[in-house]
């Protein structure tokens, strides 16, 4: 919009405010519509006679008038707030009166707003934004240092391509004005915000919806010099040390604050004189961010600087000339606010920062079918380790990749569902001798499936319709041994309700994937790890060239990257495919590629092709000469498929993304067995022993009085369980958590399971929520878990009354003499290891602790900080429990306690059903109860002919093959 539009606007709104506030009056006036001057007596008169219109004149006069005085009130209000540069205060029930009135004032401000100096508004460009991808941003550094080398003047970007936004998300009530007061610092801004949502205001402003999401000229930060005085306002429940660590990112610089603010005269006339003692409102002195830095003495700075090397002066600027706007290091740009959104997360999203996009929303079946590889592998890997050792964690630089997929693992039940229901189908089919429908797409919801066919067929039973064959997922399906009819099935996007929308690459034969090229890039790589890693697609080979090279080492069985000039293995796929003829073909292929022009020769066969090949084409790039389906990418995530009648949100995988997830992939199938690591146990405050030291009784005193409280029904002491499905006890205020218990159980496991102590912004990074959130929510479990007996204090205590805090002077959370059962379990075991002969009592104790897979029934969306690389416990405790377990039946096979034996095998089988130690040792116990045949075969169906990823059974591990009993004799 312009602003001759502007201005006119802002013109047509001050007529209509002057008219509001004295036409109206005017016109009832001249339309003797004045109820005040009606005598009462008159009016009760005319009341009981037959009426002549005076009545209802002089009611609707009144109407008007009450009308007039309400909407020139909130006028007024909105006029004076405008003026004074602070939101008008809402009152109940003049919402809507008020809505009216500030759009009018806002428009009208415009006329005021886009009439400033010219010499103003060349100084201050609004600010704009238009898309730019990350290819021309990358390229931008090449770029000038070429131009430099050769000394060509450097181009000036235009501002619109270098100025960042930020999206806002309006509120009830809200106005253009309020918006540019409240987050731009002056409510005249609000012209930039209209040129920044051209789609949203294309006459001009308008009256804004709850819920409409703007773009808003991002913050500048404060130029240098210019540093914020405005003083710190101490809110309930801050601390020097929270202060300090919000404000200056280091909890210690507290002492900074305090220095600083000891002198201020506070609103209630004391001094900060204890830096323990604040109270809210007081104001406090925040230095600056940058910690104070010694001056080496050696080197004294000079006291008269030398002077810089003037700069050539550039000619002015004439007035009707764009300036040129500053430049901007966008890595560092990128650097801030990548570094600013760490902690913090949209709390209307609820997006964590190390959430990958590409294994969110439509990429939810690719973070499954992930999810379920990661997995198989680490089962795989588990069995190669020995009594005492644990599987080495990813490198530290893949935990987000790992975190996004599991954060996605609500949506394995899903993927497996609609993985047995195609192959049940398929039985189904064959059954009754019917063929494969021409299957071109399916849309999966929650609940329900939908396939879309190419052409009519009947539905089978428990199926409906002809087009498309509609299922509702009503119960869990059996588990079929028949391979997938479908192995080319993958996501491309999800519909506007997010429905996951897979194609039948098959059944389309070639695509075309055209449009944007970053976009279209980011689909193949997501086709291509998805083919990759799907649990349909096991009988899929997947071929990519020229693009997707870093998936290159996703799965060396089923993926096979080529280098661009690498063309003969395009001609031997069509010879074969030319020569299949009828037959069912054994494997599938898909090529991914960049040259439409040596695919060709396969396109063609598969053009021409009259029965089922088995085979698909995408191009990514030029399209084929042969026809295709195309795929039309746009820049704004959207993918249009004109032939499907589909647009969706398009999946995709950037360059990062598939690197990472090919990275992690590769690391959990070589992963190898590692020591535990040293692990902080929860121990009382009195005590100071480590779970992994060799200990004496005394060492641990008050274990045998811990345990006995836990196993005590009638103890009021908060237990925590974790060596099973996860859930706690506690008999403070139970009403705290009520309905948000599972959020609350989790952040006091997080809390007990760091008994050194957390900071609020190791919670803030752990749960991805802001540090009020953490202040708010550690004080719900503060009052769940009550006050302790033996301290008198809470069990949960502020963080500046934490053992932390009286040792070292740090503030930190910690819990005291909460029981958890894994603590329990490893002072158990510790104290058994430093027993010897006697300590089979505690390692009968410590797998009575056990109820299940330690850590199991998380909630779906939370539990991320599991996977940090010193904090993976469910792992580290499944193998110890299972190594315990071990110790346990070897000395009850010794001692021939048959049921001894049994019971341990079946606690360690319930924590780690596929842990192979566990295995083997279930087979020993069957051998010495005399079930020698019920033990091969065991052993052949779960150790020799095993496997976890859909391949052919491994070869048994050297470790594994010595602990395997003989079934030909008996222990004794």
């Amino acid at each position: 919009m312009n602003r001759t539009h502007a201005r006119a606007r802002g013109l047509v709104a001050a007529v209509l405010i002057a008219a509001v506030l004295a036409g109206v009056p005017v016109l009832l006036i001249t339309l003797a519509a004045t109820p005040w001057t009606v005598d009462l007596s008159e009016l009760q008169l005319s009341l009981l006679s037959p009426d002549d219109g005076s009545v209802a004149l002089l009611i609707v006069g009144a109407t008007a008038w009450i009308a007039w005085a309400v909407m020139a009130f909130c006028l007024v209000t909105e006029i004076v707030a405008a003026a004074r540069g602070v939101r008008a205060p809402q009152l109940r029930g003049l919402g809507a009166g008020q809505q009216l009135a500030s759009q009018l004032v806002a428009s009208a401000a415009m006329l005021f707003a886009v009439a400033q100096p010219l010499s103003i508004t060349l100084t201050t460009p609004p600010a704009q934004a238009h898309e730019v991808t990350d290819v021309q941003l990358a390229a931008a550094p090449a770029a000038h240092d070429e131009l430099v080398a050769e000394g060509v003047p450097e181009p000036r970007l235009p501002v619109e391509a270098v100025l960042a936004t930020e999206s806002y998300t309006t509120r009830a009530h809200d106005s253009l004005w309020k918006i540019a007061e409240t987050q731009l610092g002056d409510g005249t801004r609000f012209t930039e915000i209209v040129e920044l949502n051209p789609d949203l205001f294309p006459s001009g402003p308008k009256f804004l919806t709850a819920g409409t999401v703007l773009q808003l000229p991002a913050n500048e930060p404060a130029a240098a010099g210019e540093p914020d005085d405005a003083p710190y306002v101490v809110a309930p429940g801050d601390t020097l040390w929270d202060i300090a660590d919000e404000e200056l990112g280091d909890s210690t610089r507290y002492d900074e604050i305090f220095e600083a603010s000891n002198d201020i005269v506070q609103p209630d006339g004391r001094t900060l004189t204890d830096p323990d003692l604040i109270y809210p409102g007081w104001e406090l002195e925040i230095p600056d961010e940058a910690p104070p830095v010694a001056v080496d003495p050696e080197e004294p700075v000079p006291e008269h600087p030398s002077p810089e090397t003037p700069h050539e002066t550039a000619p002015a600027t004439p007035r009707s000339a764009t300036p040129t706007p500053p430049a901007i290091d966008l890595e560092v740009s990128a650097d801030l606010s990548a570094e600013e959104q760490s902690v913090d997360v949209d709390q209307d999203s609820g997006s964590p920062a190390w959430l990958l996009p590409g294994l969110t929303g439509a990429g939810t079946l690719l973070a499954g079918s992930l999810f379920l590889v990661l997995r198989a592998h680490r089962r795989t890997q588990l069995r190669y380790r020995n009594p005492g050792e644990v599987l080495e964690a990813p490198p530290q630089e893949l935990i987000n990749v790992e975190k996004s997929a599991r954060l996605s693992a609500s949506t394995v039940p899903r993927l497996q569902d609609l993985d047995r229901l195609l192959r049940c189908l398929a039985d189904g089919l064959e059954l009754t001798r019917q063929p494969l429908p021409r299957l071109q797409s399916i849309e999966l919801a929650d609940r329900s499936v939908t396939l879309h066919l190419a052409e009519h067929a009947p539905a089978p039973p428990g199926w409906t319709g002809t087009d498309t064959w509609a299922f509702q997922f009503d119960e869990t399906l059996p588990d079929p041994a028949s391979p997938a009819p479908w192995p080319l099935l993958c996501t491309i996007g999800s519909t506007d309700v997010g429905h996951l929308v897979l194609v039948n690459l098959e059944e389309l034969g070639t695509i075309a994937l055209t449009g944007d090229p970053e976009a279209s890039a980011a689909l193949a790589r997501s086709m291509a790890a998805e083919l990759a890693l799907s649990p349909w697609g096991v009988l899929a080979d997947i071929d990519t060239v020229g693009v997707a090279r870093e998936l290159a080492d996703l799965d060396p069985v089923r993926h096979h990257h080529h280098e661009p000039d690498d063309r003969g293995f395009l001609d031997r796929l069509a010879t074969d495919l030319a020569s299949r003829g009828d037959n069912e073909p054994e494997m599938f292929h898909a090529v991914i590629t960049t040259d439409a022009d040596a695919a060709e020769p396969v396109i063609r066969v598969i053009a021409d092709a009259t029965s089922r090949l088995g085979a698909t084409v995408v191009t990514a790039g030029d399209p084929p000469e042969t026809e295709a389906v195309t795929f039309r990418m746009t820049g704004h995530g959207r993918l249009h498929i004109a032939d499907l009648g589909l647009d969706l949100t398009a999946a995709g995988l950037t360059s990062e993304e598939a690197a990472a997830t090919a990275a992690i992939v590769a690391v959990a199938r070589d992963a190898a067995p590692a020591p535990p690591p040293v692990h902080h146990t929860n121990k009382p405050p009195e005590t100071d022993i480590s779970p992994l030291q060799e200990t004496a009784d005394s060492s641990d005193p008050t274990l045998d009085d811990d345990v006995a409280a836990w196993f005590d029904s009638d103890s009021r002491v908060p237990k925590l369980h974790l060596l099973g499905p996860v859930r706690a006890t506690a008999h403070g205020n139970p009403s705290a958590v009520a309905r948000r218990k599972p959020h609350y159980v989790e952040l006091l496991a997080y809390l007990a399971l760091h008994p050194e102590g957390v900071s609020s912004r190791q919670v803030a990074e752990a749960f991805s929520m802001s540090k009020d959130r953490v202040r708010i929510d550690i004080g719900v479990v503060r009052k769940w878990l009550g006050d302790n007996p033996r301290t008198g204090r809470p069990y949960l205590p502020p963080a500046a009354q934490t053992r932390a805090a009286g040792e070292a002077g740090v503030w930190t959370y910690q819990v005291d003499d909460v029981l958890v059962d894994a603590d329990l379990f490893r002072r158990l075991r510790a104290r058994g290891q430093a027993r010897g002969d006697e300590s089979q009592e505690d390692f009968d104790t410590a797998l009575r602790l056990v109820e299940g897979p330690p850590f199991s029934d998380l909630r779906e969306t939370g539990w991320s900080w599991l996977l940090d690389a010193e904090s993976r416990d469910d792992e580290i405790l499944a193998c110890a429990i299972v190594d315990v377990a071990h110790d346990v039946v070897t000395d009850a096979l010794r001692e021939e306690d048959l049921d001894r034996a049994a019971e341990a095998v079946k606690t360690a089988t319930l924590a780690s059903p596929y842990d192979e130690i566990a295995r083997v040792d279930r087979a020993a116990v069957l051998v010495a109860q005399g079930h020698e045949d019920a033990a091969r075969k065991f052993l052949a169906s779960a150790v020799h002919n095993r496997s976890d990823d859909h391949m052919a059974p491994i070869e048994v591990p050297r470790s594994t093959a010595a602990r395997i009993p003989n079934p030909g004799r008996r222990g004794r």
